[in-house]
């Protein structure tokens, strides 16, 4: 038997796959590369979606016990200093943060609603199509499920948020037009 060395068996190859072969053969590399990509993403997506769940999940109690402590806060110590003009700065950042709480809280919850409905379908749904995130679709998902007391959970978290953000703002801008006012000289004309 002729041996044929390793080299060889080289060179024969690369002739045979030389030119229009060559490039069919770079075509599949990349297609195979592109699935292979396509499936590490969307397993990548799976495993982020499902971890945030499980966290979620574990969280959302806390979340929940914050959001009222910041509610107790809001209503009792931050709304009545809001009248005051020297804790008005106070004020207004306090409430702002707390809207941020409410909101954070009303987000993991409706997330957990929307997994625990509908799956990472419609957490993606969501997400994608709608921008603003998963609260739309909690609240479909809970219409459509007979889940009317985290609809009006939901709703009371989104009417918190940004009633407390809009106020906190609204005070911060008495704050500074109250600044503004202090620390501006009138000058009487003749």
């Amino acid at each position: 038997m002729k041996r044929v060395s390793f080299w060889w068996g080289r060179v024969v190859l690369a002739q045979l796959l030389w030119g229009h072969d060559m490039e069919a053969l770079k075509g599949i590399g990349i297609f195979a590369i592109g699935i292979g990509a396509f499936i590490a993403i969307a397993i990548a997506t799976v495993l982020f979606f499902s971890g945030v769940a499980y966290v979620s999940a574990i969280v959302i109690p806390w979340l929940f016990d914050a959001a009222w402590i910041t509610f107790g806060i809001s209503l009792v110590i931050l709304f009545p200093l809001s009248f005051l003009r020297t804790t008005r700065v106070f004020s207004a950042t306090g409430l702002v943060i707390g809207s941020y709480v409410f909101g954070l809280c009303g987000w993991v919850f409706a997330f957990l609603i929307t997994y625990s409905s509908w799956g990472i379908i419609g957490v993606a749904v969501g997400l994608v199509f709608f921008g603003i995130g998963v609260m739309p679709i909690a609240i479909v998902a809970s219409i459509i499920h007979g889940s009317w007391d985290f609809v009006w959970q939901l709703l009371t978290l989104i009417v918190l948020t940004f009633a407390t953000r809009s106020y906190g703002f609204l005070v911060a801008g008495k704050a500074d037009q109250d600044s503004y006012e202090r620390n501006t000289i009138t000058i009487a004309s003749k």
